[in-house]
């Protein structure tokens, strides 16, 4: 139930994230790229490692479902660098979260 949770969070740090990424640049970036931080980082003090993998994985796909080509053939990530650092600086901030200290989360 609990990991439920977690893919429908990343999901929707994803989806918010990858739809507000280029309003504002760079302060919704920087601001969308520590909102995928502090979540896992919630995550991670929640349910411990594990918990970042459903994370993780609801994130990522909602972020390439966005990348990709719409039926209509709209895109709302084109292939321009702001749209790379939000893919792969997220990723980033996953694995930031996922390497954080142990002594963080310990009570």
């Amino acid at each position: 139930m609990w990991y439920l949770c977690v893919l429908l969070l990343g999901a929707a740090v994803g989806l918010v994230g990858t739809i507000m990424h280029r309003q504002w640049m760079p302060w919704i970036l920087i601001v969308a790229l520590l909102t995928v931080t502090v979540a896992g980082v919630l995550v991670r003090a929640w349910l411990g490692s594990g918990g970042l993998i459903p994370y993780g994985i609801g994130w990522l796909v909602v972020v390439q479902a966005f990348a990709a080509q719409g039926p209509g053939g709209d895109i709302i990530m084109p292939a321009q660098s702001i749209s790379y650092v939000w893919m792969i600086g997220g990723m980033v901030m996953i694995g930031v979260a996922a390497f954080a200290p142990r002594k963080w989360f310990r009570d």
